[in-house]
């Protein structure tokens, strides 16, 4: 696959042909998929295979990025696999509300809330975690002030315990979602989330 993309075999299928040239560059190889990368068995032998090819140097450098829902940060394996990655690797967090309730509602993770967050802790204690929030419509019903404010409780007390936060990203439902009551907020009311998250939290934050 990297051999495809930087012999500019993608710029040839009638799916990219159209494609600006700057946005078939590979800068990344992410470690995601329909499913939680960190609760497949073979995710070191991934990780291993990933930056042994990154190793050998036949092509650019690329960043290796982790996203996850956090539910299997803590396992042996996947720390292993983390050991592998450089500074300039990332993982990414999923962090979708700030209460049990209100967590459950939006993606049904299959862990409580509070094993997210102490595996989020007990990575981003050693190395920058970004965070991925989820703001969607659900049930035809905006997310309320006491959801943003829970949320950004949580980030805030993250950050207090030592948890190394750069970026909290702010989106919503754009792809099919498991959960079908989820929809699409506006960019207007996602800004104003992501405003508010950074005030109470004092955490960066964008729309992503």
């Amino acid at each position: 696959m990297l051999k495809f993309a930087y012999s500019g075999e993608f710029k040839k299928t009638s799916f990219y042909s159209n494609t600006p040239e700057d946005l078939l560059q590979l800068r990344q190889v992410a470690l995601s998929g329909d499913g939680e990368p960190t609760l497949c068995p073979n995710f070191l032998d991934a990780v291993r295979a990933v930056v042994h090819v990154r190793a050998r140097g036949g092509f650019p450098f690329f960043k290796v990025v982790l996203i996850t829902n956090a539910t299997g940060l803590d396992l042996r394996g996947v720390q292993d696999g983390m050991k592998l990655f450089t500074p300039t690797d990332e993982i990414w967090a999923k962090l979708d509300a700030g209460t049990e309730r209100d967590i459950e509602a939006i993606n049904h993770p299959g862990c409580p809330l509070d094993k997210i967050l102490d595996n989020i802790l007990l990575v981003a204690r050693h190395r920058p975690v970004i965070i991925q929030g989820l703001f969607p419509r659900l049930n035809h019903l905006d997310p309320t002030p006491e959801m943003i404010e829970a949320y950004g409780l949580r980030l805030g007390e993250l950050k207090r315990a030592g948890a190394q936060i750069p970026l909290v990203q702010i989106y919503s439902s754009t792809r099919p979602v498991t959960n079908l009551h989820c929809e699409h907020l506006p960019l207007r009311m996602l800004s104003a989330i992501a405003q508010r998250v950074q005030e109470i939290s004092g955490l960066k934050t964008e729309v992503f």
